[in-house]
């Protein structure tokens, strides 16, 4: 036990004590008045035998009973608290983890309730803050101050710093359960951010110099922090992230060490290159049981249950040997984790129109503590094939090269053929237009560098309002960098690309192109988006180079139609191009130009919500919260695999968790940050304080009402 402010009470004990006994001791001077006897009077004449001002002090009840009550009032003055081992600081930050492994339902694994591990992380966290130090009662301590963040893919301050706890009660209490995977880097620089940067000083002058502040990038200052991460540790960027140096990190695992779960970590289709009729869809699946399982796997298109296969999942992996811990820097011996068992199934099946495709995990009776990666959902496009046009005076190479292509349609058209057909409209009938050494006239193209459509160009520059500028022939030239992570790039390398006579362009400031490969006199390759057009661009002679004589090149005017035929109009687009996201994600589309009263809404039963498409038909809607299918619907044109019914279109998109990380929900002992690493059961010495002086100033009111019941029966009786 320790006491706050024990000068005060030794101040106020060393006068109301001596005062109270005083009173007791001081005899009371009565006036002379004579009466006829005695008799009745014979108490009184005891406190007449003596004319000094003090009497004996006698045994007195009372007395005690003030005593008693002055002594407690003087230790509540005093505000004795006992330690219990709870954490105390003046700022802390508690981290909620709320991605969809903490949906599990084992977040309190010694008892027989049935908690989600979200739930117990807002129990922990509550009593953390019940911990929390109060002021002083005259101001001469702070009050702990707490910040709580909730995090998944993305984090969210729910509230900033404050001291009340009820507030912060209701805070933690409001923390949604997500479906997301999980991440720890935004959540920590939110806790980084209202810290200060450190100012240093360069004092390397002469001396007596004042040195020149210089700020480090990634140190803070500030008071210290204590954050407490509430999670079960499956944290994807972990080890990338860096606490602040003066800041204490502390680790709450949720969750059992062998939770056994079987999830659906990732799912797809596939048409048949030659028979797009003909699809096929993967599902992989994971289980973190010991022993193998039997589940079944139900395949269902649009709602409706077509096939059911039973897969065995095997057992995860045995735990490798001890090993040194050489992230922690002292030698610790731990056990790696065992890698979940993995398995997969396909069902080819025939499928010509577009459908929503679910795959469903029936897992039957056996331990399944995560539901939401149970399920699956693919927007399967129908089967159909591109229509080409090839525009060239004299093409040697591109018919050669698109002939071996599963394409619906390839015409060769001269440039006086190709603009009859943008006359007459016929050239909306194809897809995607390659376009060689050649460019549409500009009264087809609206203003616009291009005509509306979708376009390879070759050994051409598209200039005009929002196109590039040719600024004439260079050199030789090679890729010198490349934008790989491009949906074209990606399949393909463009290192043995020369360039015999490099064409030599820039992109002005206002337009919307971008370059994906550069050469040391410029770009090579070139995206360029409008309103109602989109283009891939070679602004220099293929012929001219020894790139039609790689398989890069087939592998490049594949990969450019089939990104130029999806319905994206943009690489984040393209990367959702068979509309998959997951939960976290924000979702992009574009829109025809047309349309009004757009929403989207989460399937089946949820509430439409509005968004507003940009002038191009761009619209953005998100983060995505939860897993299933989402739907956007507007009222205007439909394109080719959107859904009309009652006058709206419809276009639908998909959900999934698709992490191995989440699925695995075993917890983790240990959170491996890229400075330091926590464990779970460790850490510097915590206390609570309890506060006792409440009870002392109650106790001595009880005694108050005591102390009058007895002088009321001594004076009435």
């Amino acid at each position: 036990m320790t006491w706050a402010t024990p000068a005060l009470a030794i101040v106020a004990a060393a006068i109301a004590v001596p005062s109270l006994i005083i009173l007791y001791f001081l005899k009371l001077r009565r006036r002379d008045v004579e009466i006829s006897s005695t008799l009745l009077w014979k108490k009184a004449i005891q406190d007449l035998q003596a004319n000094a001002p003090f009497q004996r002090l006698r045994r007195n009840l009372l007395l005690f009973l003030q005593l008693l009550v002055l002594a407690a009032a003087i230790l509540a003055l005093a505000q004795p608290q006992m330690m219990s081992q709870r954490t105390t600081g003046e700022l802390k930050i508690f981290m909620i983890d709320r991605s969809a492994s903490m949906n599990a339902l084992d977040g309190q694994p010694d008892t027989t309730r049935a908690i989600s591990r979200l739930d117990r992380a807002k129990e922990l966290a509550i009593e953390e803050v019940d911990a929390m130090r109060e002021a002083g009662l005259f101001g001469d301590q702070k009050a702990d101050q707490a910040m709580v963040i909730a995090f998944d893919t993305t984090a969210v301050v729910v509230q900033q710093f404050t001291s009340d706890k009820d507030t912060l009660r209701t805070a933690i209490r409001s923390i949604r359960p997500g479906q997301g995977p999980s991440a720890l880097g935004e959540a920590m620089q939110l806790a980084k951010s209202r810290k200060p940067p450190r100012i240093l000083l360069d004092n390397a002058g002469q001396e007596g110099e004042t040195g020149t502040p210089t700020q480090v990038e990634g140190l803070t200052a500030g008071p210290p922090q204590q954050i407490h991460i509430f999670s079960d540790g499956r944290l994807r960027d972990a080890a990338e992230v860096v606490p602040a140096s003066e800041d204490s990190v502390f680790f709450h695992a949720l969750g059992e060490q062998t939770a056994r779960n079987v999830g659906i970590t990732a799912v797809r289709a596939e048409r048949s290159y030659e028979n797009p009729v003909d699809l096929t869809v993967f599902a992989s699946i994971e289980s973190t049981d010991s022993i193998a399982r039997d589940v079944d796997v139900e395949l269902r298109v649009d709602g409706t249950p077509i096939a059911t296969r039973r897969v065995s999942v095997p057992a995860s992996a045995a735990p490798s040997a001890v090993t040194s811990d050489a992230t922690s820097g002292q030698g610790e011996a731990t056990r790696a984790h065992p890698a979940p068992g993995a398995t997969g199934i396909a069902f080819p099946f025939q499928l010509p129109q577009g459908a929503l495709v679910e795959v469903r995990l029936i897992a039957g009776d056996d331990a399944n503590v995560l539901e939401a990666d149970d399920r699956g959902y693919l927007i399967v496009p129908p089967a159909r094939q591109t229509a080409v046009a090839i525009v060239s005076q004299n093409d040697i190479f591109l018919s050669a090269a698109l002939s071996g292509m599963p394409l619906s349609r390839l015409d060769s058209l001269t440039p006086a053929q190709f603009e009859a057909r943008l006359s007459d409209g016929t050239a909306a009938e194809y897809d995607v237009v390659l376009l060689d050494r050649y460019l549409p006239p500009a009264s087809s193209s609206r203003g616009e560098p291009l005509p509306p459509g979708r376009w390879l160009v070759f050994g051409a520059v598209p200039t005009g309002r929002g196109g590039l500028i040719d600024e004439g022939d260079a050199g030789v030239a090679t890729i010198i960098d490349a934008r790989t992570e491009h949906p074209v790039l990606r399949p393909l390398t463009l290192d043995p690309l020369v360039i015999g006579k490099m064409r030599r362009v820039s992109i002005p400031e206002e337009s919307n192109a971008r370059s994906l490969a550069d050469t040391a006199d410029g770009p090579a390759l070139i995206e360029m988006n409008g309103v109602e057009y989109r283009a891939l661009i070679a602004p220099w002679n293929i012929e001219q180079s020894n790139w039609p004589f790689q398989v890069n090149f087939v592998i490049f005017l594949a990969a450019g139609v089939e990104y130029l035929a999806s319905d994206s109009f943009s690489e984040e687009e393209a990367a959702g191009s068979t509309r998959q996201f997951r939960p976290g994600d924000i979702l992009v589309d574009r829109l025809p130009l047309d349309a009004a009263n757009v929403d989207v809404t989460h399937t089946p039963g949820g509430t439409p919500v509005s968004t507003t498409p940009t002038g191009d038909g761009r619209i953005t809607f998100g983060p995505l919260e939860d897993v299933g299918v989402y739907r956007v619907r507007w009222t205007g044109s439909a394109g080719a695999t959107d859904v009309t019914d009652a006058g709206r279109v419809s276009r639908f998109f998909a959900s999934n968790i698709e992490s191995s990380s989440e699925s695995d929900v075993r917890r983790v002992e240990q959170l491996v940050l890229g400075s330091q690493t926590v464990t779970a059961e460790q850490g510097e010495t915590r206390v609570e304080v309890r506060r006792l002086w409440p009870w002392l100033l109650l106790a001595a009111l009880g005694i108050i009402m005591f102390e009058w019941f007895i002088y009321n029966r001594k004076v009435y009786v």
